[in-house]
């Protein structure tokens, strides 16, 4: 008002004094006043002039409305924490577009499609998809940190009850728990449930890839949105049952007793103490302070790293608990683990045979056939290897000079606990001429090795023509062998077997295990606790059909 009165005051001092000087003639001051006032009034008019509003930047949400098949031709509206709405219509593939130039982000989403409706929630502009999962984020988040059952009502009648929408970091985490959940349709349709973002990854509602896994899962809502069923339709099977707490403000634990053990050359495996708490959602996996992957379990074998490292790479690895109203654990302290390497055992420059292996409890002990060429006959070899990975003393197991003029072939070890003996049983081919059959395969010899690496006289277990590779397993004191041989009419091999002691000698006689007709061969036994387990194949069935290889085992 001030302004107004100013205004009009020296607008009329300036029309008198033009009127004055008009009648009376001016001085040089008198015109001079009279500009300086006019300059004055120029400069308050501008002052006063309202300026037109700032263009605004157009902001437009797209995506697509689909429940395994198009959500066509319905109102998308979309409402801002200030309460203000936009809408946009689906078209017949369920495309759709809103206008959202005067809205403040977040922007929660609603279409409705006969008597189901669904949300989304959009933190930028862009793609935002609306489907069956993004409203299970939505209704979870609501349930779980507002106890808000009905988002639909408080949404078309009373959305201020809504509070503030979920910013960007709560929504990614709950919906990579649904990801989670539902990896397993995902994945049968192609889809990475780690790296594909089901709010902002466009798809066309097509039966296809996304749009299948759509189709294949049905999420069910208890009646007061407390908990909700998901189920694969294509098998039947439930997936899992999802009961978030409401009005969850505290967030979990972290796990514990994490622990990581290399198990080959690119794959580490994972475990974990859960986090205590009902309202657990899942866990994040991180190596070297990058998230891998997301569970909801308690293991985790990380595969695919790069392999052929001498000594392995070592990795770092924490684990987060997350709940269902998106809120974190603190990281567990990280784990450090290295994948393992292959190591060479023996660089003879030799052809190796099928290697043995039995363990003490802290190194190894493989055994291995080694001969100079193709058609030279077998020696053994033998060496520890240590806990740690590495090769430690080789032995040689010559140890029948001259008289194993066919070679010493196949063995297998086994390691006495009580006894704290290992006994390796191999076939020396003394009568054979390598490398053809004759009437006598070889007979069946002993040797007992330490941990030291203390070897025994070669024991003589059975003179039998024996053909293959033995078997053996010890109860921790005494030992069983098993093996096959020709003893009987014909070429059809039986398998036997014989006890020996510790100290070398033979307990009770030969056991007669299987002498069914034609051939029961390729023997494996092992100690079950209070038994001995012998398995084999068998030819048996060749008297059915005649000409024909067919075996049982």
């Amino acid at each position: 008002m001030k302004k107004i009165l100013l205004l009009g005051l020296i607008v009329g001092m300036s029309a008198f004094l033009c009127a004055a000087g008009l009648r009376l003639g001016m001085t040089g001051a008198v015109k001079e006043k009279v500009k300086e006032l006019d300059k004055k009034v120029r400069e308050k008019k501008a002052e006063t002039t309202v300026q037109p509003p700032a263009t605004q930047t157009l902001q437009t949400l797209s995506g697509t409305a689909a429940k395994g098949a198009a959500i066509a031709s319905k109102a998308v509206v979309a409402k801002s924490t200030e309460g203000y709405t936009a809408t946009g219509t689906t078209d017949a593939t369920g495309k759709f577009t809103v206008d959202i130039t005067s809205m403040s982000l977040p922007v929660l989403l609603k279409v409705t499609d006969g008597t189901a409706t669904y949300f989304s929630v959009a933190n930028a502009s862009g793609t935002c998809n609306i489907h069956p999962f993004t409203d299970m984020v939505v209704r979870t988040y609501f349930k779980s940190t507002k106890n808000v059952s009905d988002v639909k009502d408080a949404f078309d009648n009373n959305f201020v009850s809504l509070g503030t929408l979920p910013a960007k970091e709560t929504i990614d985490t709950i919906k990579s728990v649904v990801a989670t959940v539902v990896s397993s349709v995902l994945e049968r349709n192609g889809i990475d449930p780690l790296s594909y973002d089901m709010f902002t990854t466009p798809f066309d509602a097509n039966s296809s890839g996304f749009d299948k896994a759509l189709e294949q899962t049905q999420i069910t809502f208890g009646s007061d949105y407390s908990y909700s069923v998901i189920k694969d339709t294509t098998t039947g099977i439930v997936i899992s049952t999802v009961a978030p707490t409401a009005n969850d403000i505290t967030a979990p634990d972290a796990p514990t007793n994490v622990a990581a053990t290399g198990i080959s050359g690119t794959s580490i495996k994972l475990s974990w103490t859960a986090s205590p708490g009902t309202d657990i959602a899942g866990y994040a996996i991180y190596r070297d302070g990058v998230k891998i992957a997301n569970v909801s379990y308690t293991t985790y074998l990380d595969v695919g790293l790069p392999a052929g490292v001498p000594g392995g790479i070592q990795y770092g690895y924490t684990i987060e608990a997350y709940d269902w109203a998106g809120k974190k654990s603190a990281k567990t302290t990280a784990v450090s683990c290295a994948t393992l390497t292959e190591f060479a055992i023996t660089a003879t420059g030799k052809f190796d045979g099928v290697p043995a292996t039995a363990f003490d409890g802290t190194n190894y002990l493989m055994a291995y056939g080694i001969r100079d060429s193709t058609n030279a006959p077998y020696n053994l070899e033998a060496t520890f290897v240590l806990g740690s990975g590495s090769a430690g003393t080789l032995l040689s197991f010559d140890v029948l000079g001259s008289t194993h003029g066919g070679g010493i072939d196949v063995a297998s070890i086994a390691y006495g606990s009580t006894s704290n003996k290992y006994l390796m049983v191999f076939r020396s081919t003394e009568t054979c001429n390598w490398p053809t059959v004759g009437t006598n395969y070889g007979n069946l010899y002993g040797i007992f090795i330490t941990p030291a690496g203390v070897k025994s006289s070669p024991v003589l277990i059975s003179t039998a023509p024996s053909a293959g590779r033995p078997a053996i397993a010890s109860d921790g004191t005494n030992y069983l062998i098993t093996w096959s041989d020709f003893r009987n009419t014909g070429d059809n091999r039986d398998i036997y077997g014989r006890m020996i002691a510790p100290d070398g000698s033979l307990i009770g006689s030969e056991i007669a295990i299987a002498t069914a007709p034609y051939t029961q061969g390729q023997t494996e036994l092992r100690y079950t606790g209070s038994k001995y387990l012998a398995t084999w194949s068998d030819g048996r069935r060749h008297a059915l059909n005649p000409g024909t290889n067919n075996y049982n085992s």
